[in-house]
């Protein structure tokens, strides 16, 4: 019902020259890389008797412990797990390396993280100060 009149008016555009023709092209969100500290954070997690704030950098494939509070420190990045490529890879903290992590859980010093893109429970380990695959358990 529609084609025809569509037709009709795209001769007609057409004719005047007020067509643009360009195939368009678009991105994804994720592809646009924005400016700042962070990329698309997917999760936080407080550790408020740990004064920390873990925020799942998911964009830049990391995450990172936040001070929460204390002589002005509030917000300071402590410390970045995660090289920032998108990989499954165990290792310390500058190696380990996870694809788009969100969800996370604390338990005592150990750090549970939904790998997303990965389709893994990641382990970090923040006394020992590494990253690796859950591998099923605890």
């Amino acid at each position: 019902m529609f084609d025809p009149v569509i037709a009709r008016v795209l001769a007609e555009y057409d004719a005047l020259g007020l067509i643009d023709r360009r195939p368009l092209t678009f991105r994804p969100e994720r592809a646009i890389e924005p400016d700042g500290v962070l990329a698309f954070p997917g999760k936080v997690l407080v550790d408020a008797a740990g004064g920390r704030l873990f925020v799942a950098d998911s964009g830049h494939h990391r995450l990172l412990v936040l001070a929460l509070s204390g002589d002005g420190a509030e917000g300071r990045i402590e410390v970045v797990v995660g090289s920032g490529e998108a990989a499954l890879r165990d290792g310390d903290f500058a190696t380990a390396a996870f694809n788009d992590p969100h969800g996370m859980a604390l338990v005592g010093d150990v750090l549970y993280v939904a790998d997303t893109e990965n389709h893994a429970v990641r382990v970090v380990d923040l006394q020992a100060r590494n990253g690796r695959d859950c591998g099923g358990y605890g």
